[in-house]
């Protein structure tokens, strides 16, 4: 993991002495504003949530009143009001029962749809304290979805549903913030098992495979609400408090959905830059030659990427706040084992290279090494 990544978790990290489910020290399961959700899923059609069964598995703090509550099932009728509320188990090996039949109801949960309100054993309880489940509920007589089902494992207590148990091929839809050193595995499922999904990303991971190789190869795609600084708040296990001190981190919201790539296709960037008459302004990385025998030049801030230009560039991830996959054809530098497992598609002349194989020794320029990025040109 980069140094970058490792302040980008370190910022979020309040010595919780919590571990994630993939079994890391840091802690970066964090509490997600509301409004950060809501502003990215209102965007969607409803037609993406009608009838569906949606998951969010990274939330295990349900109600602060009754931590044993790792997960709930929602039914919901025709009307999107909630039929029905579902206690979720799990077994001694933290598998979970997602499925009607397998679902055991050990505390009753209700929830009243005109007062708003949820009732555990017939009691009014605070809650719920997961924004996700704010979220749905707040969409719910709009999308009027089939079900939602909420879970999560409580990494402090090695209790809960973890993510890794679930059939992915069972939901519909995913929407969720997963701990951010998880994503790598998550996303994976997520793509493999052909779910739709919309999950919250930190902004550095474009630039690192595990995230960025498959926004390049448009397995998924950047959502709405991107480079998007996002204050969380985290959950101090000693003092069994919501630390309030916000942690600001840099984000992104990923999705299967095409939606937010489109807007971006119809009002592809223009700066207004006309490169033959500021090409002394744009240095040539002589460094590394592409396949066409031509050698990209560095931007140093995207916005300056002249109209009239058709070569190849090197810049930072964020011009993929920019740059789309239709009217761009764009490589992530720092992917350097699908380079060179895909000589045919990779736009670096490997020859090129020492040992024929890519490295990202060439990211220097006048002597000072540049940060992981993008090639990419303009499509004709």
């Amino acid at each position: 993991m980069s140094q970058k990544q490792n302040k980008v978790l370190n910022k979020i990290n309040y010595d919780s002495g919590q571990k994630t489910p993939s079994g890391t020290i840091s802690n970066d399961e964090c509490y997600t504003p509301l409004q950060s959700i809501i502003d990215e899923i209102k965007n969607y059609p409803s037609s993406y949530f009608f009838k569906k069964n949606g998951l969010s598995p990274f939330d295990w703090d349900l109600f602060s009143d009754h931590p044993e509550i790792y997960g709930i099932k929602f039914r919901f009728n025709e009307n999107g009001d909630v039929d029905e509320v579902v206690n979720l188990t799990c077994d001694e090996n933290n598998r979970a029962c997602p499925c009607e039949t397998d679902t055991i109801s050990i505390i009753d949960i209700s929830y009243d749809n005109n007062a708003k309100k949820f009732f555990i054993n017939d009691k009014e309880v605070h809650g719920p304290r997961c924004n996700f489940i704010k979220a749905v509920l707040n969409y719910a007589k709009i999308w009027k979805p089939k079900s939602w089902t909420f879970s999560g494992y409580n990494p402090a207590k090695l209790q809960g549903i973890d993510y890794k148990t679930y059939d992915y091929k069972d939901f519909d839809i995913v929407i969720t913030n997963p701990a951010f050193t998880c994503i790598k595995d998550f996303l994976n499922k997520l793509i493999q098992s052909k779910t739709n999904f919309i999950i919250l990303s930190d902004f550095l991971s474009r630039g690192n495979p595990r995230v960025g190789l498959h926004l390049m190869l448009k397995e998924c795609y950047l959502g709405f609400n991107i480079h998007n600084d996002i204050p969380f708040e985290n959950w101090d296990i000693q003092k069994m408090i919501i630390v309030r001190k916000k942690k600001i981190v840099a984000t992104d919201w990923i999705t299967s959905y095409k939606d937010a790539e489109e807007k971006r296709v119809k009002s592809p960037f223009k700066s207004g830059i006309k490169y033959e008459i500021y090409k002394d302004d744009y240095p040539i990385m002589k460094t590394v030659i592409m396949k066409d025998g031509s050698h990209p030049i560095r931007l140093n801030n995207f916005k300056s990427l002249p109209d009239d230009y058709y070569g190849w560039f090197f810049s930072s991830v964020g011009a993929l706040d920019s740059l789309d996959g239709t009217n761009f054809e764009w490589y992530g530098t720092h992917y350097t084992a699908w380079h060179n497992s895909n000589p045919d598609k990779t736009p670096f002349d490997l020859s090129k290279f020492e040992n024929n194989k890519y490295n990202e020794k060439w990211q220097v320029l006048n002597g000072k090494k540049l940060f992981n990025g993008i090639i990419a040109r303009r499509r004709k």
